[in-house]
């Protein structure tokens, strides 16, 4: 069976690849719960300040400033994508969250939400300037002032990663925590390892 977040990631990279240039049906939702529906480019992950949102399809676009929103959704003929504005650790062991808030994808909403965010930076080969997509995976839990980086992808080191920072963050359930550990879960096991802990907390808090 193809992983969950295998099927999450090419959905994400067709629909961005087929709607870059379009106005997409959107709603969007302010920190106080107000929601606006329209249509709006599709924004990149990371600290955008606008989105280029339109009432109507024929109506002038606006920018709409990023400073009161707090979640983003688009709607495609296959599905929703959905981005929540937000701070974050940079790892498991930091206890103070950034200034800056990121638009990161939500790859499952549930107590522990996966986020999912990506960057280019440029590299150098033979001389020539080429640009090198990092990708991104974070954790949250309900009530966390920011989500947390579990997985950096696109490296040589990425299990390695995983295994360090996700046990670490999971350490209140001790026998997830140690599989993660022993290698009995990697990062591409990351929406596994999120069901798994959403169902001990759910049996747990019951």
């Amino acid at each position: 069976m193809k992983s969950k977040l295998l099927i999450l990631i090419i959905f994400a990279l067709v629909s961005t690849t087929v709607n870059a240039a379009d106005y997409i049906p959107v709603k969007l939702i302010d920190t106080n719960g107000k929601e606006r529906t329209g249509y709006a480019k599709r924004i990149k992950t990371g600290p955008v300040k606008h989105v280029l949102f339109k009432t109507t399809k024929d109506a002038k676009k606006q920018k709409i400033p990023c400073d009161n929103l707090e979640t983003i959704i688009y709607s495609y003929p296959n599905g929703d994508v959905e981005y929540d504005r937000m701070k974050a650790y940079k790892g498991a062991w930091y206890k103070k969250t950034s200034k800056k808030e990121y638009w990161l994808e939500v790859v499952k909403r549930d107590y522990l939400t996966v986020y999912y965010g990506e960057k280019k930076t440029p590299t150098y080969s033979g001389g020539m300037r080429m640009p090198m997509e990092e990708r991104y995976w974070f954790f949250h839990r309900k009530g966390e002032d920011g989500v947390t980086l579990v997985a950096l992808t696109g490296v040589i080191n990425a299990n390695s990663i995983f295994k360090k920072a996700a046990s670490r963050y999971l350490k209140d359930y001790p026998e997830l925590a140690a599989k993660i550990k022993n290698k009995e879960y990697k990062w591409k096991d990351l929406d596994e390892v999120a069901e798994l802990y959403n169902k001990w907390y759910a049996q747990k808090t019951n």
